[in-house]
C-alpha cells in the first residue's frame, strides 16, 4: 500500500516515479488458509495485519477501478452487517479448534 501511496501522492512525500506494480493481496491472507473456504464468507487475514497500515476498506466500484488499472488480486471481500443502528464491516472471524 505504501508504494501506491507514494506513486499517487496520497499523504506521502516525496512522490515516487516507480509504478507500484500489480495489486498483491496474497500476503494479507493467513498462509494456512490463503483462500476462502467453501461456504466461508469471510477471508482469514493474518493475525498481524492492521487496518489502514496494511490494507484499507474500499467499495466494490473502487476495487474494480483499481483492479482494472493495476491488475492483480485476489479480491478480499468482507460482509457488511446491519446491527440495527448502523452498518459495519465484519473483518474478523473467530477460529475454534475442536478435539
Amino acid at each position: 500500500m505504501q508504494k501506491w501511496r507514494a506513486y499517487v501522492g496520497y499523504d506521502v512525500y516525496p512522490l515516487s516515479d516507480a509504478h507500484p506494480g500489480a495489486i498483491d493481496n496474497a500476503d494479507l491472507l493467513d498462509e494456512l488458509d490463503g483462500k476462502i473456504d467453501e461456504g466461508d464468507d469471510i477471508p482469514h487475514l493474518r493475525d498481524d495485519v492492521v487496518l489502514e497500515r496494511d490494507y484499507t476498506l474500499i467499495c466494490m466500484d473502487a476495487w474494480r477501478l483499481l483492479q482494472k488499472t493495476y491488475t492483480g488480486g485476489p479480491v478480499i471481500q468482507f460482509p457488511v452487517v446491519n446491527d440495527g443502528s448502523s452498518l459495519r464491516v465484519e473483518t474478523c472471524q473467530l477460529h475454534f479448534t475442536y478435539g
